[in-house]
């Protein structure tokens, strides 16, 4: 009985799926068409959504942003490809590419503009898009698994943009990568061998250049996309967005008033997609991505600074930790070499936050504050979330405009 009542229960479509897969009746190839497309198209939006999840404010369509601009990268990486040489060489490699690029390619520096600024707007949008579920408590069950997917997506976006910054090979994106390798090598233990591998050495050569590459264009893209993939399947398994009446003390309500996803849902992520294509090309066309002189080993430039989404942590590893910068590895060990400013500021203070922002869904499980930016019962870690941003923020400014030679305060103006 349970078995017949199962198939009374099957979707109209999936009954029209299962009798042409039985009965194997030729059908015209525009109904098989639309038949295939409907399907498809249910895998990636439900029926009918909520009408309050349409609000602008309700996601500020940040999560469509990050697929949007994720594509645009794509895109414009496939097009760069076909000029990019990954070598160290400056008369034929991937200095040379980039000046080919600037004044030999026709669009060349224009797509090259649209591939930079488009990284950075996807480092924004992702961040932004992690905060403002963190703001809506949107990671409290059932959606805790996929809060973690969210997280791991930060962190491969993060490690996307990063190794993307050394493969013009000028002395900014040299110099920015070997700050990361030193924050790299001060993890205790496995540090200088943790180095090692990334750059196939202990320099920064052609084989981390050529690793760099192969990380950028195939391994990383491929993880982002399958973790995308996941991340928007438990979106419709956790039943969309979250909302209030999910709370555990949410009074009954009556059903939710929807609308159907095509038009509504469909239009206002197209919506978005056009207005970050716009804006990446606008900026694009403002603001040409730099190329400074090409990467000399032998003289870095004063100072040295990592990629500014980094800047926060070099900032940090600036400052004196006292007694604690001064504690021997292996503890007991006083002969050994010390932690250092490098292991607390560059490696302990990240590690934690990510650890912290991992456990957070599993600790307190309680569904309170759900659906609502800064719910009454969540406003103390609403705000200790945005304190930490606007101090990341904070410490990247100064980092990037407030630093000059021997990492002393200036006053840029």
């Amino acid at each position: 009985m349970g078995f017949w009542r199962r198939c009374r229960n099957l979707s109209a479509d999936n009954r029209v799926v299962r009798s042409i897969v039985a009965d194997s009746a030729p059908m015209p190839g525009g109904a098989q068409r639309r038949i295939r497309y409907r399907n498809f198209f249910l895998l990636l939006h439900p029926r009918r959504v909520r009408r309050d999840s349409l609000r602008p404010r309700a996601t500020f369509g940040l999560g469509v942003a990050c697929i949007a601009l994720f594509l645009l990268l794509v895109v414009t990486g496939i097009l760069l490809m076909f000029y990019y040489s990954p070598g160290t060489d400056p008369a034929r490699g991937a200095y040379a590419s980039m000046e080919e690029l600037r004044h030999g390619v026709a669009f060349g520096q224009f797509i090259r503009n649209m591939h930079r600024w488009a990284a950075h707007l996807l480092v924004v949008a992702a961040f932004l898009h992690l905060a403002r579920v963190f703001l809506t408590g949107a990671f409290k069950p059932p959606r805790q698994f996929n809060w973690v997917i969210g997280v791991l997506l930060l962190v491969v976006t993060l490690a996307e943009s990063f190794t993307g910054y050394l493969l013009p090979w000028d002395q900014l994106s040299y110099w920015a990568i070997e700050v990361g390798g030193s924050m790299m090598a001060a993890v205790p233990g496995v540090g200088p061998a943790l180095r090692r591998m990334v750059f196939g050495g202990e320099e920064i050569s052609q084989t981390a250049l050529i690793r760099y590459y192969g990380l950028h264009v195939l391994i990383l893209p491929a993880v982002f996309t399958v973790l995308t993939c996941i991340h928007l399947w438990r979106v419709r398994q956790n039943g969309g967005l979250a909302h209030s009446i999910e709370n555990d003390d949410a009074s009954p309500q009556m059903p939710l008033p929807t609308v159907p996803a095509w038009p509504h849902l469909v239009l206002r992520e197209a919506a978005v997609a056009l207005a970050c294509l716009v804006i990446v090309v606008a900026m694009a066309v403002a603001f040409d991505a730099p190329l400074g002189e090409p990467a000399d080993p032998a003289h870095a430039p004063e100072p040295a600074k990592a990629a500014w989404y980094f800047l926060w942590l070099q900032e940090i590893v600036s400052y004196d930790y006292g007694a604690l910068a001064r504690v021997h590895w292996p503890p007991w060990d006083p002969g050994g070499p010390t932690l250092g400013a490098e292991f607390w500021g560059g490696v302990a203070l990240p590690s934690v936050c990510l650890a912290v922002l991992l456990a957070l869904p599993y600790v307190r499980q309680r569904r309170r504050g759900v659906g609502v930016y800064f719910g009454r019962t969540r406003r103390v870690a609403c705000v200790v979330f945005v304190l930490v941003a606007l101090t990341i923020l904070a410490l990247t400014l100064v980092g990037y405009f407030l630093r000059g030679p021997n990492w002393v305060l200036v006053w840029p103006w």
